[in-house]
């Protein structure tokens, strides 16, 4: 009887399902940004302190008053790209509101500044108008001037100008293909390189490359990619947090697109509706350990903000984590299917929905806005990021190879000082 009982019970045991792996590019950092360096030690008093002492003697150099328009504009922008802007908020709004009340495009003569100024207040969202800035630099016939050709500087700030253009300024996207052409073509923090020792230690502890070994390993480019929505100093908190969840929705990801069962995907939905921690029995092991470190994040961010007196809206987060996933149909996908078009007929109109957004975007961002400019500010900084990581040179969180260069620029080679 107990011979046909183990016969019967093998007979009938559900087979094993067939698990799915994507070929995803390896990670290319290895343990670089994990290793203790002594440049995470606490900052020294006296270099704390001279410190403070430089960015009073920039503060007062951004309200000097007796220096041109010109020069406080050169000043603005060389604060602006080393990423330390953040200090002088105050200061750079009241320097613009002065230059944009005080003079015109007319004040200068030469490509880098007007494209500064130009780029400087639509970003600070005044509505300067756009022939009037950049009409000069077109000759008789309406072209650009040959002279600009050369002039490699002015064509970069033109470059970046253009780029927040609105509806109607045919003039910009003129600015844009001239300026390609033509063109043939951050600062390293050290307290970035620890907030990155400080995820990856996280990574380590929670052993996710281990658990999950059929998931992409991310760990320098989600924070990279963090940091193109946040980098000031005082969002240390706020961009580890980001990576990290960031970090586990790419486990669930790969999980839904190549690893999971159909019936795994619906215990883990429902686990995630209830968003308890009694509804870790109800999953296979391998989900357990990705369920645990959803709740306990949230629980920790939760935690943080009641004790900053600040509000936590935890139901954005469980409806993000119930989309079931499957096989998500891209855009490019959904335009073929509707339109009947070939890929790379849809591939091109999309590109032109994507320069039509950023129009609305950049129009949206001019003042009066219904909302404050910081939090529009994130919002713009989040298309950017995805412009770069997945529109700019195709997908370069896939293939981080594409996106090497400009990881190493920001978090491995240090500007010289």
């Amino acid at each position: 009887m107990s011979s046909y009982t183990e016969v019967s019970a093998v007979a009938i045991s559900a087979p094993k399902p067939i698990r799915h792996t994507a070929n995803f590019h390896p990670n290319i950092w290895g343990d670089q940004f994990l290793k203790e360096t002594s440049e995470y030690k606490p900052i020294d008093p006296n270099i704390q302190k001279e410190h403070e002492q430089l960015k009073q003697e920039v503060r007062w150099m951004i309200m000097d008053t007796t220096v041109s328009h010109a020069q406080k504009l050169h000043l603005i922008d060389a604060v602006q790209r080393l990423g330390v802007a953040y200090l002088f908020v105050e200061e750079i709004e009241d320097s613009l509101d002065n230059i944009s009340s005080d003079s015109n495009s007319d004040d200068y003569n030469d490509l880098c500044t007007v494209s500064i100024y130009f780029r400087l207040l639509r970003q600070h969202g005044i509505r300067i108008p756009v022939v009037n800035v950049f009409e000069k630099f077109k000759d008789c016939e309406g072209k650009s001037k040959s002279s600009l050709n050369d002039d490699i500087q002015g064509l970069l700030n033109l470059y970046e100008a253009a780029y927040l253009g609105i509806h109607g300024e045919d003039l910009l996207d003129e600015a844009i293909a001239f300026t390609t052409v033509h063109l043939n073509s951050a600062v390293s923090c050290a307290l970035h390189r620890k907030d990155l020792h400080d995820i990856l230690q996280w990574k380590e502890k929670l052993d996710l490359a281990t658990k999950f070994p059929y998931a992409r390993v991310r760990r320098v480019e989600e924070y990279f990619w963090i940091l193109g929505i946040l980098f000031e100093p005082q969002y240390s908190y706020g961009i580890k947090k980001f990576t990290q969840i960031l970090s586990l929705l790419v486990i669930i990801d790969d999980t839904f697109d190549s690893y999971g069962t159909l019936e795994e995907f619906t215990l883990f939905t429902e686990a995630i509706k209830r968003w308890e921690i009694d509804a870790i029995d109800s999953l296979p092991d391998y989900m357990k350990h990705i369920y645990k470190a959803v709740l306990g994040e949230y629980a920790e961010i939760e935690e943080h903000m009641t004790n900053q007196g600040k509000p936590c809206y935890i139901s954005y987060a469980k409806e993000r984590f119930e989309q079931e996933r499957g096989h998500v149909a891209s855009a490019i996908e959904c335009y073929m299917k509707q339109h009947g078009v070939s890929e790379e007929e849809a591939v091109k109109m999309m590109k032109v929905h994507v320069e039509k957004a950023w129009k609305d975007m950049n129009e949206d961002m001019l003042k009066p806005t219904s909302v404050s400019m910081n939090k529009l500010e994130r919002v713009l900084s989040y298309a950017c990021a995805i412009h770069v990581i997945y529109y700019k040179s195709g997908d370069s969180f896939n293939n981080p190879h594409k996106l090497k260069d400009k990881v190493a620029l920001l978090l491995r080679d240090p500007v010289p000082l």
